[in-house]
């Protein structure tokens, strides 16, 4: 049998938990940061009548989930009012993918994918710190 020391053991792991602790706000700040991009960039790309779309596009709320998971959503449509309609704007699903009668008008997607490397970027950046 052989027996090991590990010399400074305790110390390491205590290090590990103080950068774990440090790194978590550091990266839901950067995932938030590039969520208001996405969001500005649909607003900017979404078609425009009455500009209530627009204006549904938001952030949602941010939701912890099981261990040191977080969500950050871009919404859009549902809480604004048309005021053509005098209805809820539900038709944001219809304008990104369009239908049998319209051609997709997309603003989310495009929204995305130009901020996806920002994204990445973001997360090694809190890394970095």
């Amino acid at each position: 049998m052989v027996d090991v020391e590990i010399i400074g053991f305790d110390r390491l792991i205590s290090r590990l938990i103080r950068f774990q602790k440090a790194l978590e706000p550091a990266a839901v700040k950067g995932v938030k940061d590039v969520a208001r991009d996405i969001r500005d960039d649909a607003k900017s790309l979404a078609p425009v009548d009455t500009g209530s779309l627009r204006k549904s596009i938001r952030i949602g709320a941010s939701a912890r989930t099981a261990g040191h998971t977080h969500m950050v959503r871009v919404t859009a449509g549902g809480y604004i009012t048309n005021p053509k309609t005098e209805r809820k704007v539900d038709y944001a699903i219809y304008q990104e993918f369009g239908t049998s009668k319209m051609h997709p008008q997309p603003f989310l997607g495009p929204a995305v994918r130009k901020h996806k490397e920002s994204l990445a970027k973001a997360i090694k950046e809190a890394i970095r710190e």
